[in-house]
């Protein structure tokens, strides 16, 4: 088979080793493939899954009739707001009132968020300190813990 003559792009250009010994297409030749077989192919469906080209409006038919000119004439409705209208108001509401009630500034109410976050720590280290260090198990004791370079026997 004849290869096709490359030109020589002299000393000035830069070209990769690849590009420099580039084999013709002829030794890689791209087979042709099937197409793919789709899910819908199984169902009895034709269509592809994404269409192909998208349709045109001069497709499309304009079906004008009477109600739908009027209703084109009158314009959009009229927006309204949107309530909701809680179950029990008074519950939901309380926290809210109780800290309005007995923290009426922020520095109360920081103060109060200080605190409350001081407790959760607190309980939260403990359970954390508690599942840590283990519990006595009938018969065993209580667990050891292995260094990386421990051995079990």
């Amino acid at each position: 088979m004849p290869q096709a003559l490359e030109e020589d792009p002299g000393p000035g250009s830069r070209q990769s080793s690849f590009e420099k010994h580039a084999h013709g297409s002829q030794e890689y030749p791209l087979g042709s493939f099937a197409p793919r077989q789709s899910v819908d192919s199984d169902l009895g469906h034709s269509d592809p899954l994404l269409p192909a080209s998208v349709p045109t409006s001069s497709s499309r038919k304009c079906h004008c009739s009477w109600s739908g000119i009027i209703s084109w004439i009158k314009g959009p409705s009229h927006p309204h707001k949107y309530h909701i209208h809680p179950w029990f108001y008074d519950w939901q509401t309380a926290p809210g009132r109780l800290i309005d009630r007995y923290f009426p500034t922020k520095r109360r109410e920081l103060c109060l968020l200080l605190g409350v976050v001081a407790v959760w720590s607190v309980i939260f280290l403990s359970v954390i300190h508690s599942a840590v260090n283990g519990v006595n198990i009938a018969g065993y004791g209580k667990p050891v813990k292995l260094s990386c370079v421990a051995r079990l026997w």
